[in-house]
C-alpha cells in the first residue's frame, strides 16, 4: 500500500532501511598509489562519518618474514544528542602469511 506508515511506529522516510534499527555502514576506498589506500565510511550507528588512510610499510617476501602497515583515521559523529562527536585512531598492522590459505595478524590500536 503506497504511502502507508510502518506498523512499528517508525518513520516511513528511513533512507530505504539504512537508518533503521540495524547497524549499517558503507563507503568507498581508493588506492591512490601502490601501498596507499584512502577510505571514507558512513554508518547509521551514531550517524558516524569516518575517514582513514593505510600505508603498507613492508611487504612479506623471501627476505622479509612479515608485512607491516600503519593505518590512521578519524570519526565524526553527527547524531543530535551527542557531546563527544570526534575521535581518532592509529593502528600498526603486522602480519605473517603461512602458505596461501592462512595469515596471522597483530593489530595494536590507539583510539580516543
Amino acid at each position: 500500500m503506497s504511502g502507508a506508515s510502518p506498523s512499528d511506529g517508525s518513520s516511513s522516510n528511513s533512507s530505504f532501511g539504512r537508518d533503521s534499527n540495524a547497524d549499517f555502514g558503507f563507503g568507498p576506498s581508493y588506492v591512490l598509489r601502490p601501498g596507499l589506500l584512502l577510505s571514507a565510511y558512513r554508518s547509521n550507528a551514531m550517524d558516524d562519518i569516518g575517514l582513514g588512510a593505510k600505508y603498507i610499510v613492508l611487504q612479506q617476501a623471501d627476505a622479509m618474514p612479515f608485512s607491516a602497515a600503519v593505518r590512521i583515521g578519524g570519526d565524526w559523529r553527527t547524531e543530535a544528542a551527542l557531546v563527544d562527536r570526534t575521535s581518532v585512531f592509529a593502528q600498526a598492522i603486522i602480519s605473517h602469511e603461512f602458505g596461501r590459505h592462512a595469515e596471522v595478524f597483530i593489530v595494536p590500536t590507539y583510539a580516543t
